[in-house]
Order: structure tokens, then sequence, then C-alpha cells
């Protein structure tokens, strides 16, 4: 009798997870609701990748927990002409075959508007690697740590170049993206290192996680949902995320990175970054003390952009001690 009690209070108490099994109607109430924003959201990352590194052709693409496909599009937006195959990855056969039909222009036959693309219930036993990979708001929905670690030590092993990692911007996938990112880092083989491309411009462990402040390191995008039973609406949406790359951190000194909205005032301009040293700092930038270029750079800078500036760190002290000053003036 107290057994059954006990047994009661615990899984009322204690978070008894279940895998969310996308069926028919599942599948296409994911597809109405998340297709918009999570494309969004991959076009944007990847088109950092695209934009900063121009030599980089992918020849093949992976996408772990592929869903409806929104990472297959995003990636043809930029390397339509060089891909040449789309492997996708999703446990379910009902999610898979959504996907496919809208590659088909919403017929259940017919030709693919991409190219190459082919469907899988489960991770492929072989060693191929791709070029691109991606596993995009799937790690939350496996059980464990433990699974999670398994897994992307799997899709590392198939990453030629880049691995990117995305999760919504919440605390719990913060902190999912963060481990993972961390776990990666700590890979002690020459061959099968790397470094994170972005959003850090370190390989230090995150600032904002040691903060522990309950905020997470999220970026915003903006999209219009699909006009399916509502009307067309800009919204936003907040995620979390890390790209890998196989190698090694590049010598050059990296441009720090835009963690919250830039503050605009009259003649001063705030920018909260996370710098190449791993902190979180806050500089103040006037025309006087930066110059018109610098100035008008920052307060042009949006919320998640890399800041083209080089601030060593004793510099950005002193810019906040000395701040207050420049502003009476």
């Amino acid at each position: 009798m107290i057994k059954d009690r006990v047994n009661k209070i615990l899984s009322e108490k204690i978070y008894n997870w279940k895998p969310v099994k996308y069926d028919i109607t599942t599948s296409l109430a994911y597809m109405i609701s998340r297709f918009a924003p999570e494309y969004a959201v991959l076009l944007k990352i990847m088109g950092e990748i695209a934009s900063r590194d121009p030599n980089f052709i992918p020849r093949s693409f992976f996408d772990f927990g592929s869903g409806v496909g929104s990472a297959t599009w995003a990636a043809n937006n930029y390397w339509k002409q060089h891909i040449f195959e789309y492997f996708n990855v999703d446990v379910s056969p009902d999610m898979n075959e959504l996907a496919q039909t809208l590659l088909q222009g919403g017929r259940t036959t017919g030709i693919p508007l991409i190219k190459g693309t082919f469907y899988r219930q489960f991770l492929p036993a072989s060693n191929n690697e791709y070029d691109l990979v991606v596993s995009a708001y799937s790690m939350l929905e496996l059980p464990s740590l433990e699974t999670r670690l398994e897994t992307i030590l799997n899709l590392w092993n198939k990453t030629q170049h880049y691995l990117i990692i995305v999760e919504q911007g919440t605390n719990a996938g913060f902190k999912v993206v963060n481990e993972l990112r961390d776990f990666i880092l700590q890979i002690d083989s020459t061959a099968n290192s790397g470094y994170v491309f972005s959003p850090c411009s370190h390989d230090l462990v995150c600032p904002r996680f040691v903060a522990d402040d309950g905020t997470p390191c999220n970026f915003e995008v903006a999209y219009f949902n699909m006009p399916i039973g509502q009307k067309l609406k800009l919204r936003e949406e907040w995620y979390s995320y890390a790209v890998l790359k196989k190698g090694t951190r590049p010598e050059n000194l990296p441009w720090p990175r835009i963690i919250r909205p830039t503050l605009v005032k009259s003649k001063h301009s705030i920018c909260r970054i996370c710098t190449a040293g791993g902190k979180l700092e806050e500089v103040i930038f006037t025309a006087k003390k930066h110059g018109k270029i610098t100035y008008h750079c920052a307060r042009s800078s949006k919320w998640g952009d890399l800041l083209p500036v080089t601030l060593e760190e004793n510099k950005v002290e002193e810019l906040n001690e000395n701040s207050d000053d420049d502003l009476k003036k």
C-alpha cells in the first residue's frame, strides 16, 4: 500500500521522458507551426558559413532528425549547384513521407524539386563522411545525456567540414547545445579535432554558462508564419546553436559577437559582446573615443552579428572605466 503511494508520488514529481510519436496528423501540425521558424534559423546560420567561408563547396549533406526537411531546403538555397546528396534521417516514416511530398510540390508522386534526396529512419552504420552535417531541434528529444553524447559523437565522426547543432533558445536548449559543444571540443584526437566557428569567437568555457544567471546564450531571427488558418504575420524565433568545424582555429584574432540587442542612444551606442578571450563585456562606443567609422558600425550592428572591430582585453576594461567621462562631454 505504502509502496503504491510512493510510486504514485514519484511518477507525479519526477520527469518521465516519453518519445514524441509523429503520425500523419502530428507531422502536419509540426509542418504548419515549425517549418517557417526552423527554415529561417537554418538559413541565417548557413548564410554566415557561406559568407565567411566562400571556398566551402559542400558536395554532401546529412541531417539528423530531419523532420519535414527545413535544413535540406536551407542548404539547397546556398549550395544548390554543388550538393549532390541530401541524406535525411528521421525515426518517423510519416514525417519522411511528408518531407518527400513537399519536395514533389505537394504531390504524392513526381520528380522532386531537390534531386539526390534520401530518407532513412535510423542512423546508418556506415562510416561515410559528409561535408555538412546538421542536428536541428532533435537532441532534446533523446532520452538521456548518454544518448545525446553517443549520437553527437556519431555525427561528428560523419562530419567532413561543418557540424551544425541547433535547439530552441530556452535555458534547456542552451544547456544541451553547450554540453554537446564542450564534449566535441574535448576530443583529444588530431585527426578528429575541431573548433567553434560560430557563434563563439573562442573555444573556452561559455561565459554565459559560467555566469549561471538564468540567461541563455540565444539569438533571434524574424520570419513570416505559414498563412494556414491564420493571417500572415511577422514573428520572432529565439534559438541557441553551435557550428563546429573540423581542423584548428585560424591564428588571426576573431571578431567579438554581439549577444544582445545594441542600445542606440543620442551620442553613444552600447554593445554587449562575447570576446575572443571568452568574456562577456559591455562596450560604450562614441565617435570621439573610437572614430566615426567604428562608432557608426557599432550603431548599425544587430543582435547576433560579429562586430568587425578588434578590442584588446585591457582596452575593453579601460573603455568601461572611462565611459562616463565620454558621455558627459
